[in-house]
């Protein structure tokens, strides 16, 4: 006998996070702004976690804002490996795998 999955609860809404919810923007800033620097001098979110604290007085915790920047980077990630049209690897010639009989 087959087992059946119920979907479960839904969220009809996001949950609301009125700490977090004005400073999105600033992330999302922050994170622009690396987009065109070196990889070594991005921002960490532990890092822009610190500076929404000091600058702007986030009173929230880490791990919102740990998440907001993982879905953001992902994003990004997943724009750029669309938008990309050059092949993820070069395809090889089929008759150099071919044995040589001498």
């Amino acid at each position: 006998m087959p087992l059946l999955c119920t979907a479960g609860y839904v969220r009809s809404r996001p949950p609301e996070k009125p700490k977090f919810g004005a400073l999105i923007s600033v992330i999302d800033a922050i994170l622009e702004t690396d987009k065109d620097g070196p990889a070594k001098q991005q921002h960490s979110a532990k890092r822009i976690f610190e500076r929404l604290r000091d600058e702007h007085g986030y009173a929230g915790g880490y791990t919102v804002v740990k998440d907001h920047v993982r879905r953001q980077k992902a994003r990004r990630c997943a724009h750029a490996r669309l938008s990309c049209r050059c092949p993820t690897r070069q395809v090889m010639p089929r008759w150099t795998l071919a044995k040589r009989w001498v």
